[in-house]
């Protein structure tokens, strides 16, 4: 497993506050005060950024950012990789899948409506799983 979550790329940094707990690799978004929150809006478009360990303090991939923290996070584009999240449940996916965002800041495998942003690298069967576990990722 790596331990950093940029696999391949770099995109804009991204600097704010967390609204709530954020572990590097979530889908995140802004809320309505600017502040950066776990995205919880499954199968919809949406910006690709993507919490990062904050190596500005020494933290790894596994080290979560608490509310009013803040986060590291990358504004990916298409050709990056990263180790992003396979939601708890989440129907296996096999290398070459199409993932859309599932909620919790995580991925699933791509419904008929809706709208696919990722790639797996890898296979991972989570269908049973009652935790998100790490996937590795490419953005279309």
């Amino acid at each position: 497993m790596a331990n950093t979550i940029l696999l391949k790329g770099r995109g804009t940094r991204v600097e704010a506050v967390a609204a709530g707990a954020i572990t590097p690799g979530h889908l995140v978004t802004r809320d309505s005060t600017g502040k950066l929150v776990v995205n919880n809006v499954p199968a919809l478009a949406h910006p690709r950024i993507v919490a990062v360990e904050n190596d500005l303090e020494g933290k790894e991939i596994g080290d979560a950012y608490a509310a009013n923290d803040y986060v590291q996070a990358e504004h990916l584009y298409a050709g990056c990789e990263f180790l992003g999240f396979l939601i708890a449940g989440a129907a296996a996916v096999v290398t070459g899948d199409i993932l859309e965002a599932g909620g919790a800041g995580g991925l699933r495998k791509q419904a008929t409506t809706g709208i696919g942003q990722y790639q797996a690298l890898e296979s991972i069967d989570n269908s049973a799983g009652g935790t998100q576990v790490r996937i590795k990722v490419a953005i279309l």
